[in-house]
């Protein structure tokens, strides 16, 4: 099996500063882009991801979350089209669900997937051949089943991620 590159970083804030330049973002919302008790505040969610946007420019940027999504983040900032997928089903959503294909050569396309679960984000990562962004601390009040994911998955981190050098 083939390992992608796993960037962790401790928040989203982090994200401009140390990610790499992606063409195609996909961005998870609970413990992501918001804080589990705070997955309704829509306004805190569009400024963070106006933030992301802002800093790299990347062609598409999919923000998708495997719950139903009270949040609704479809629109367009500064000419990058973005979109909106509940009930994504990661990790086993398909390319076309969450991103538009890449125009360019295959070479100058990236894509990253910006998560805080080894086991719905960084599976993603693995199957879109997408760089893994992954988020450490998901902050107050993880619900349980969450925590366990997360406990399962940092088992799972080498074995499907490569060691980066230094």
């Amino acid at each position: 099996m083939r390992r992608v590159r796993r960037i962790p970083i401790a928040r989203i804030e982090e994200f401009a500063r140390l990610a790499p330049v992606a063409t195609h973002l996909v961005v998870d919302v609970d413990g992501t882009l918001l804080p589990f008790d705070r997955v309704r505040a829509s306004q805190e969610a569009v400024g963070r991801l106006r933030d992301l946007v802002g800093a790299h420019r990347p062609h598409t940027v999919c923000v998708a979350t495997n719950a139903r999504g009270k949040v609704r983040l479809s629109a367009e900032y500064e000419g990058i089209p973005v979109t909106y997928v509940t009930r994504a089903r990661k990790p086993w959503t398909r390319r076309r669900r969450l991103d538009a294909p890449c125009e360019a050569s295959a070479a100058a396309c990236l894509r990253a997937v910006v998560g805080d679960q080894v086991l719905t984000d960084g599976l993603l990562a693995l199957r879109l051949d997408a760089v893994f962004i992954h988020v450490t601390s998901p902050g107050a009040h993880e619900p349980p089943g969450s925590r366990l994911m997360r406990l399962v998955g940092r088992l799972l981190i080498p074995f499907l991620f490569r060691r980066e050098a230094g």
